[in-house]
């Protein structure tokens, strides 16, 4: 009678383990009859996902988020949940643009959204987070990689950001800002005193150009501002020169490259906190993912872009010496004096860490 017991308990929890869809289970022996209607939905021994619809939106400029972030995102997230997330993407524009809808994001009408460093910023507006763009603090991919993707940068960034519900899910890249511009090329820095540069409109970049003897502007549409002289030049990265196609309309660049910029794929905190534990790995892996492809695919267009503006007649100067030693006491002197203006704990690791000595 034991025995009897015995077999029928051994084969109720053989029937559990194939009902649970154990990952264990030998199936060496098992006939393949093509009949899919028994998989486990999961991949990779994942637990199944449940069914989620994501709001997303996209208020960055650019063909890069656009052609490659979203739609790589989209197809990741229905690739790893088979089909269980699928994503409602909100016309770009319709919603305003990164301050109204940063605002929208925390508020809970948005799940998902790109935003650049200035769109965060807009929503942490007691910790001023674009301390990252400072001059001639990160100057090259090596920098970004090692200082801020795999350091302590983007953990602070994450810490303020998410004191506002902002999940700040991966770091993509804008590039390092140079100058692009009309009229002579410049053979040092000195050249363009006097001279109309647009710059984003945050006290970084009005306060350093100033110092270079440079008067600056903001929000005029960079094509047509250069190709009818409302400005000189303008200081963008290489990725964005070649979204707004500036190349058709400049005679020159200067490769300064002191001043990096960034954006994220960023998320409501409450709504990511609020996911299953097989939605949220499926939300984060996706997302990184594209970003990961989409920060490769932006900085190729950096390194290739300066080529390409040569090719289109545009003349390529580098600074010399004399020239970056006047560019980094103006980028020291604005560390120093807008350094109140700052997140005050990563300002006075900055400050310990990388202002040089000579500059303190």
């Amino acid at each position: 009678m034991k025995r009897f017991w015995a077999t029928i308990l051994a084969a109720l929890m053989m029937l559990s383990l194939a009902a649970c869809g154990g990952d264990n289970a030998d199936t060496t022996d098992t006939e393949d009859t093509g009949d899919s209607s028994t998989e486990d939905p999961a991949t990779d021994g994942e637990a199944a996902c449940e069914p989620l619809t994501i709001k997303m939106y996209n208020a960055v400029a650019g063909q890069t988020v656009d052609g490659t972030l979203i739609p790589k995102t989209i197809e990741l997230l229905e690739e790893y949940s088979n089909g269980a997330i699928t994503v409602d993407l909100i016309p770009a524009g319709t919603l305003g643009a990164e301050k109204e809808a940063v605002q929208l994001l925390q508020m809970g009408d948005i799940d998902m959204l790109p935003l650049s460093i200035d769109g965060v910023d807009f929503g942490t507006p007691d910790v001023n987070m674009n301390w990252t763009s400072l001059p001639y603090l990160l100057t090259s991919w090596e920098d970004v990689d090692s200082e801020y993707n795999n350091g302590w940068m983007l953990e602070r960034h994450r810490e303020v950001a998410a004191e506002y519900g902002i999940d700040i899910i991966e770091n993509i890249d804008n590039g390092l800002k140079s100058l692009i511009g009309t009229g002579k090329a410049p053979t040092s820095i000195t050249d363009l005193a006097g001279k109309i540069v647009r710059t984003p409109d945050i006290p970084i970049f009005h306060y350093y150009y100033e110092q270079l003897g440079l008067t600056t502007v903001s929000g005029i549409d960079q094509y047509t501002g250069l190709q009818q002289g409302t400005m000189d030049c303008i200081t963008n990265s290489p990725w964005a020169m070649n979204v707004f196609h500036l190349e058709e309309v400049a005679d020159w660049i200067y490769v300064t490259a002191e001043s990096w910029g960034t954006m994220y794929w960023t998320a409501n905190l409450d709504w990511t906190s609020s996911l299953t534990d097989a939605q949220r790995d499926i939300v984060y892996r996706a997302a990184k993912e594209a970003a990961l492809i989409t920060r490769q695919e932006i900085r190729d267009t950096c390194d290739s872009y300066l080529e390409k503006a040569a090719e289109a007649g545009v003349e390529v100067v580098y600074p010399d010496e004399a020239s970056i030693e006047i560019m980094k006491e103006a980028a020291y002197k604005t560390w120093t004096e807008l350094r109140d203006d700052f997140d005050p704990v990563a300002m006075d690791r900055l400050f310990a860490d990388y202002l040089p000595e000579e500059f303190q």
